[in-house]
């Protein structure tokens, strides 16, 4: 088996073991990578999914307890941008699949709804999900850093999942996913590598540290 489905598979077992909804998420990341190269309707089946999925969560006439003015679409949102973003990392960015998770965040803004409607309720893109999955995800990459899996990784497969995340932001930001904050990263990233350290070879390893 592949590196990011072993993944998967245990982060879904994970979720199923400890009775939580995030499973979900995963599985629809597994089955978007596992359908056939040539299947071009991979990345909609997936969207398909994702959305009937936040639809089936208004149960009853209290909408599912989801409050306003986004009922829960951001939260959703912020729990797919994370499998994706947790599975990027072992997904080469020359491999297909690798187009298939950017195409799926990419598609879910495209098909979004522009408001909701309580007569027939549809998920709507609120960009703070995405924004979040991908900062919390960025900063644990650093040297410093605590991986979001709490995984060992030995600095080639650490160097691999920082370019194969790096090649899924610039496809997000090519998309007009995450305008809003690429000056904020990078200024930040800048400030970090060449700030004084006084432990660790993080004081001396610029490269590292950056």
């Amino acid at each position: 088996k592949p590196s990011w489905l072993i993944h998967v598979e245990d982060r879904i077992a994970e979720e199923n073991e400890q009775f939580d909804f995030r499973a979900i998420y995963f599985e629809i990341v597994r089955d978007l990578l596992l359908e056939p190269d040539n299947d071009g309707t991979a990345v909609p089946k997936a969207i398909k999914r994702f959305n009937e999925h936040y639809v089936a969560g208004f149960a009853g006439e209290d909408f599912g307890r989801r409050q306003p003015p986004e009922y829960a679409a951001g939260d959703i949102l912020n729990e797919i941008s994370i499998a994706v973003f947790e599975t990027v990392g072992k997904v080469s960015f020359t491999d297909i699949r690798h187009d298939r998770l950017a195409n799926l965040l990419t598609g879910i803004k495209r098909d979004t709804a522009d408001e909701f409607n309580k007569e027939d309720p549809q998920f709507v893109f609120f960009g703070w999900g995405l924004e979040a999955a991908v900062a919390e995800d960025w900063n644990s990459s650093h040297a410093q850093g605590t991986t979001t899996d709490n995984e060992f990784r030995t600095a080639t497969q650490a160097s691999d999942s920082w370019v194969n995340k790096s090649a899924l932001l610039a496809k997000l930001f090519s998309a007009g996913l995450l305008d809003a904050d690429g000056t904020r990263w990078i200024s930040g990233d800048f400030e970090s590598a060449f700030k004084t350290r006084t432990s660790g070879d993080l004081a001396t390893n610029i490269g590292k540290k950056a």
